[in-house]
């Protein structure tokens, strides 16, 4: 072997065989109890907290330079009770550059670390004095005579298994995200840090229950004099994913957005923000929500913006929201929609209804029990309940459990719509209603509300109405209330009354007792003016001042419609006013100036009748008597006259 070679080699043995030495000299000489020792002290006379070490600490040289410890915890400044406690810590240190007096911790791992962190009510919190930088003098570590002062450089931060509560007793509110993974790249004042955190995120107000991930880079720019407490935090992209449960609604999705945090301003601000979601459909499958837009929000206030800006479904929106803090109501929302198909997200189990319309009753509004929020919606076309309007204007407010539509308007089967609506989270859901429509077509409204075109006919409807239950059965049990009821030009369907009026003078004469039968959805009474009110009372509706007028007749009434049940009860009392030829004439002259009882009973798509004939007969011959006694009057009177013309001209 060459002599250099030789050299090379040996000088390299003396080197390992050296450091070798200086590492086991390093291992025995390190005291794993003195150091917590002083670290204890040294937090203790910078922070006033108590640091407890169980088991001391211990170092390691493989296969890098490292101190572990087992369980320790940090108690609250000035307080003996914890702050934070983990079951293991490991600090690496590289070896190199601590012969240039620098300190570069490679990695910090954290393993089961739980921590509370408080906001106080004067917006103080529990770590203020951590993130502040130390006294000057207090936290250096001193240089060795005629050295250069050790710097600090952390090359990676990593968290398993962690819980961190935010306990914020200002706004109320507790925060637990929990099963906490974090892990950084290298961390030093005025370098971007990469970042990836994986969470369970628990809380009652709102309820959540999701998993949250966050990825991306920040760069923190420490305040001069005040440290990580004001500094101001930036990221270029910060990119996060939820997968769980929001207000107990599974919400699946992810929002990418610059991100700019000013501690020492106490602002946050979210640019060019980006948002997509999956929500549960009703009916099965995904409901997809893009948006884009920005967001800020002051934090000691609590008050924000929020702007965005996208398709909810097969829907474009806009939406602005704003956050008040304290003030009420804590959040406003005005929302506009091209279209709103409600029908469309009725879950599929919804039943038709007897009358062909839908058994659905109102939705849970357990949720309106936490809501404090009001705004505006606008919708340029709405379906609910098979129901289609357009142009839908309302304000909305939600506190204390009600949410309250007023004022609403909208354009509606070729009228307008003006009105009121209440909902209210009880026991047993309540509903109000104040709604008046001036010119609207009734046959298409009944049509698509009900399945059913019992009345036709343009008009106003007035209606003040309330109900209780979740179910269509239990809030048609329940409806009461009032309304009004003017419509022209229309019919009724389910039986022809002047067609039965004409039947009866056929037999006028006879000895028939009654005429009866059974009216079809085929037969209809045509009118030219109908008016009348109403109350109702356990889904009863009772009519006292029924007022119709048809070509040859004209109807007065009153009696009963079980809505529930879909039954009539009413009774009709008609007159002839005037007998056409060709329209059954010549029958109806025989009941020209009589009144005639009609019984109308029975479901409303097989309506029975009844007409009283030997009480029509009674009628009648009363009435030939006081046309006869008429005659007789008018005769006696024109004999007087003559006679008295007589004496007189003698």
């Amino acid at each position: 072997m060459k002599r250099p070679l030789r050299i090379a080699l040996l000088t390299l043995a003396a080197a390992a065989g050296l450091l070798l030495a200086g590492a086991a000299v390093l291992v025995a000489r390190f005291d794993g109890d003195d150091l917590a020792r002083l670290l204890g002290e040294q937090l203790q006379r910078t922070h006033d907290r108590q640091l407890r070490v169980a088991g001391g600490l211990t170092l390691r040289l493989w296969p890098r330079l490292a101190v572990a410890g087992g369980a320790m915890s940090l108690s609250e400044r000035g307080s003996g009770e914890v702050f934070a406690e983990v079951d293991a810590l490991e600090l690496a240190v590289e070896l190199l550059p601590l012969l240039r007096r620098q300190v570069v911790v490679d990695r910090v791992v954290l393993q089961g670390l739980r921590a509370t962190v408080t906001r106080r009510a004067d917006g103080s919190t529990s770590v203020d004095d951590l993130l502040a930088p130390p006294a000057e003098g207090a936290g250096a570590v001193p240089p060795a005579a005629g050295g250069a002062p050790f710097t600090l450089a952390l090359a990676g931060l990593q968290l398993r298994d962690a819980t961190l509560v935010f306990d914020d007793r200002r706004a109320g509110r507790r925060w637990a995200p929990e099963a906490l993974d974090l892990q950084t790249g290298p961390l030093a004042a005025g370098q971007p840090a990469t970042l990836r955190l994986q969470a369970r995120l628990r809380a009652r107000q709102p309820q959540v229950d999701a998993t949250l991930t966050l990825a991306g880079s920040l760069l923190a720019q420490p305040d001069a004099g005040r440290g990580l407490a004001a500094a101001r935090v930036t990221s270029p992209k910060l990119s996060a994913t939820v997968d769980g449960q929001l207000g107990g609604v599974a919400v699946r999705g992810s929002l990418a957005t610059p991100l700019a945090l000013d501690l020492a301003a106490g602002t946050l601000a979210l640019s060019d923000l980006a948002l997509d979601l999956s929500l549960p459909h009703p009916r099965g499958g995904p409901l997809a929500l893009q948006a884009r837009g920005d967001a800020g929000l002051a934090l000691d206030t609590r008050t924000g913006a929020l702007r965005l800006a996208g398709r909810l479904d097969d829907s474009g929106f806009e939406a602005q929201g704003r956050l008040h803090g304290a003030a009420s109501p804590a959040f406003e929302l005005a929302l506009t929609l091209d279209r709103l198909d409600l029908d469309r997200y009725r879950p599929a189990s919804a039943a038709p209804g007897a009358a062909g319309g839908t058994a659905a009753g109102l939705p849970d509004l357990s949720a309106l029990r936490e809501l404090d929020a009001a705004g505006q919606l606008a919708v340029r076309q709405l379906q609910v309940a098979g129901l289609q309007a357009a142009d839908l204007q309302l304000r909305w407010r939600a506190h204390d459990g009600r949410l309250v539509l007023d004022p609403m308007t909208a354009a509606l089967y070729e009228g307008r719509l003006a009105g009121r609506l209440s909902l209210t989270a009880e026991a047993v859901p309540r509903l109000a209603l104040h709604q008046r429509l001036n010119g609207v077509a009734a046959g298409p409204l009944l049509k698509a509300a009900l399945g059913r075109a019992a009345v036709e006919g343009r008009g106003d409807v007035e209606l003040d109405l309330t109900a209780r239950g979740a179910g269509a059965d239990a809030l048609k049990r329940s409806l009461a209330g009032s309304g009004r009821v003017a419509l022209k030009d229309g019919l009724v369907r389910g039986v022809n009354v002047a067609q039965v009026l004409r039947q009866v003078g056929a037999v006028v004469g006879g000895r028939v007792a009654e005429h009866t039968g059974t009216g079809s959805a085929a037969e209809s009474t045509d009118f030219s003016a109908l008016s009348g009110s109403f109350s109702v009372a356990g889904g009863v509706l009772r009519n006292e001042d029924l007022a119709a007028q048809l070509p040859l007749l004209r109807l007065v009434g009153a009696g009963t419609l079980d809505l529930g049940a879909g039954r009539l009860d009413y009774r009709l009392r008609a007159s002839v006013v005037e007998t056409l030829q060709g329209q059954g004439g010549a029958e109806l002259q025989a009941l020209r100036g009589l009144t005639l009882p009609l019984h109308l009973s029975g479901p409303l798509d097989a309506v029975r009748y009844r007409v009283d004939l030997g009480a029509l007969v009674e009628d009648r011959a009363r009435q030939a008597l006081r046309d006869k006694g008429r005659a007789l009057e008018e005769r006696a009177k024109q004999d007087l006259a003559d006679q008295l013309k007589e004496l007189l001209r003698k």
